[in-house]
């Protein structure tokens, strides 16, 4: 049961972080095309 419990918390925990990456990636490619375009 702990191991269970351990691995759904480790898979949520790690998509909210693919998705914070996921949020954050977008701005980081619109600063890119602004350097680029300067």
């Amino acid at each position: 049961m702990n191991a269970l419990v351990f691995g759904t918390t480790y898979n949520a925990l790690t998509i909210v972080n693919l998705k914070k990456v996921l949020i954050t990636l977008p701005p980081f490619e619109e600063q890119a095309k602004k350097v680029a375009e300067i």
